[in-house]
């Protein structure tokens, strides 16, 4: 996936995230935020199947184990990945699956 592909993903997930915390219809928010409608569906529906997809990404609840607000993974092969700890999870799942190529 091209980082303009992710970029916009994660603008998309943004907006889906907000207008879930809005208290508005879907048709408001778009109309507010001047999006088209049926990108918004599009978008909307996409997430929804891959936070429903099978996974080998599992969250990861009650890590005890954090460095200034950061998660830190590290691959078998010595890879050390650092994340903040308020990453929202599909960009997480989406760099994830960026590296396996």
């Amino acid at each position: 996936m091209k980082n303009q592909e992710i970029d916009k993903e994660a603008q998309w997930q943004d907006h889906i995230k907000q207008w879930s915390t809005s208290g508005l219809s879907q048709a408001e928010y778009c109309r507010v935020h001047n999006l088209s409608s049926r990108q918004f569906r599009y978008y909307k529906i996409k997430f929804e199947q891959t936070d429903n997809s099978d996974s080998d990404l599992v969250e990861l609840k009650n890590v005890k184990y954090r460095l200034n607000n950061f998660i830190e993974l590290v691959t078998p092969d010595g890879l050390m990945l650092r994340f903040r700890e308020d990453i929202p999870p599909a960009h997480f799942r989406n760099m994830i699956m960026s590296l396996r190529g």
